[in-house]
């Protein structure tokens, strides 16, 4: 910088922030257009309307700032300036006048906002978190999951935009017009994911290459989640619902910076009329089950085996029916311990091998053997006669009510996917049936 260029950068920059603590006054003395104390407040509102009605008020209070950015040489030129993210990247400078705006009124200065956009822009290289609420699940403390992955209580998520959202969205019941219970049933935990972020601010936007090595890595988490979620059905067993997915910067700085980035929510098949809460929650067998089914070859057959099971399991906890649960349930029974080649007698073939790869005592299989046949006959008076199962059904001395039976059938189903997830292989089932 020569003498001459000094005093003229100086004039800009006294310029802007001339400007910049001028309209912060206005912004931090005007009144919002819909019901909420102040404009700065509803700017940040969760609320679609009041969000939508303050940032034209917004908008509006920033004109000029801009410019004063633009000229400004402490920025750099142009008007494209990206923070990566894990999902994509962020142009900074768009509206970087109405963000400077926000944050000199938020913090008493303009000189503290301008600190802050020029701390972002030094910065080269952060650690976040993809974060995944999930519903079915109640804990108090984290439990390490597998490779990095872990269950945590949603109230030591870090705060950000997607956060609010997702809080706003469980006091107000979801906005939606298709209405499920889970809409007011608390969400309590998330799934967590580390992840570092390298070259974190660029000029240019991400090249090909780029956005497809994001879309491989964004695939791979997505993924993750997915299996864990199917892999923590097995503890309780109930289902565990995936809610949204979203990326946060572990630096609230630059949260602030990347404005929250993008969310993703979930098209579901079938939603359950509500999810009754864990008793206690086991973290270790949570642990156990995560890590042996993630473990294993995401191409081997047993894996892709398991995994369809699994999904039935899922969907048979989430029917509102018990004649569509059988349904869901012997799907998964029959991946697991039917044949590919044969589907004679497939009812007693799957029924057998079950019973006998679980074991116990004389009793406890006889036990076992009632039962999943009973499910079957559930399954059955849906299929072929369209009806829903009524009365009680005899196993072994006792007489359950096909609601039990159901809840029953399921446990056991859980117990045997649990069991094959430990030896990491479907056994030959021939070999079960004559040994």
């Amino acid at each position: 910088m020569n003498d001459r260029t000094a005093p003229v950068e100086t004039e800009i920059e006294d310029t802007l922030a001339q400007a910049l603590g001028e309209a912060a006054t206005r912004l931090n003395n005007a009144t919002a257009p819909v019901v909420h104390p102040s404009l700065l407040e509803a700017v940040e509102s969760t609320d679609v309307l009041a969000g939508a009605h303050a940032a034209l008020a917004l908008h509006g209070l920033a004109r000029g700032l801009d410019e004063l950015v633009q000229a400004d040489g402490r920025f750099p030129a142009g008007h494209q300036v990206f923070i990566r993210t894990a999902n994509g990247s962020t142009n900074f400078k768009w509206r970087l006048g109405e963000k400077l705006l926000l944050e000199a009124a938020k913090r008493g200065s303009s000189s503290a906002a301008i600190d802050w956009a020029l701390q972002v822009l030094q910065t080269k290289s952060a650690t976040g978190h993809t974060i995944c609420p999930v519903w079915g699940i109640s804990i108090d403390e984290p439990v390490d999951l597998h490779a990095g992955m872990k269950l945590v209580p949603l109230n030591q998520v870090p705060q950000s935009r997607q956060l609010r959202w997702l809080e706003y969205q469980q006091a107000t019941g979801g906005s939606g017009l298709i209405t499920s219970t889970l809409a007011w049933q608390e969400i309590k935990a998330a799934l967590i994911l580390p992840r570092e972020i390298k070259e974190l601010i660029s000029l240019e936007p991400l090249s090909e290459n780029e956005q497809q090595a994001d879309s491989v890595e964004f695939q791979r988490v997505e993924d993750l989640f997915n299996d864990a979620t199917l892999a923590l059905t097995m503890v309780g067993p109930q289902p565990v619902i995936p809610v949204a997915k979203w990326f946060t910067f572990d630096d609230p700085e630059l949260e602030l910076a990347a404005g929250g980035g993008q969310r993703l929510t979930r098209l579901h098949e079938i939603l359950p009329r509500q999810i009754p809460a864990h008793k206690v929650f086991d973290g270790a067998l949570a642990k156990q089950v995560v890590g042996d089914f993630l473990a294993m070859d995401v191409k081997s057959k047993a894996r892709k085996t398991i995994g369809l099971a699994l999904a039935r399991l899922q969907q048979a906890m989430t029917r509102h029916s018990l004649g569509d649960a059988a349904v869901e349930l012997s799907i998964a029974l029959e991946a697991l311990c039917g044949d590919e080649s044969s589907t004679t007698e497939m009812t007693h073939k799957v029924t057998l091998r079950a019973v006998r790869f679980l074991g116990g005592d004389a009793a406890q299989r006889r036990h076992n053997f009632d039962l999943i046949k009973k499910m079957y006959g559930i399954r059955s008076k849906l299929v072929h006669r369209g009806a829903q199962p009524t009365g009680s059904y005899k196993v072994g001395a006792e007489d359950l009510t096909a609601a039990t039976v159901m809840n029953r059938s399921i446990a056991l189903c859980a117990e045997l996917i649990r069991k094959l997830l430990a030896g990491r292989a479907i056994p030959d089932w021939t070999e079960i049936e004559i040994l």
